[in-house]
This record gives structure tokens, sequence and C-alpha cells, in this order.
């Protein structure tokens, strides 16, 4: 009793299951393609403005850290080997 019941199920519902999951991911497909939203574009922006922010940070810290060594090889009177080498970097 339950295996033609379960047959006729399967294969009914195979190729149903097939024709609803090819439909949905063409209509995801679709949404992707539209591009960003306003919210999306305006979240994009925030992100790079606050991406260029930290860079502009980042640059100063290695221009604060790299102008200390500079300054600490001349008070110490290293050796010329080591600020010919430190100036070339």
């Amino acid at each position: 009793m339950i295996v033609p019941i379960l047959a006729i199920l399967m294969v009914f519902g195979i190729p149903l299951t097939a024709i609803i999951s090819h439909t949905w991911l063409k209509a995801k497909k679709m949404d992707a393609e539209k591009g960003l939203g306003q919210a999306d574009m305006q979240l994009l922006q925030a992100l790079k403005q606050e991406n260029e922010e930290l860079r502009n940070r980042i640059e100063n810290i290695e221009t604060i850290l790299s102008d200390v060594d500079l300054d600490l090889l001349r008070i110490k009177g290293g050796t010329d080997k080591t600020q010919d080498k430190f100036l070339k970097s």
C-alpha cells in the first residue's frame, strides 16, 4: 500500500522540485543582476570613506615611527653602516 503511494509521489515530486528550484534560482539571479540598492550604495560609500581615513592614519603612524627611528640613530650616534642601511630603506 505504501510503495505505490511513495512511487507516485517520487514520480511527480522530483520534477516539481526541480522546476520550482530552477525558477527560484532564476529569480535570485535576476535580482542579483539588478545591482545594488540605494541603501547598499550609501553603505559602500561610508565603508570606502572609512577605509581611506584608516589608510591615512596608518600612513601617519608609519611616518611618525620612521622619523623616531632616524632621530634615535642620530641621538645615539649609530655607526655609519647602520645609518646608511636605515637611510636606504
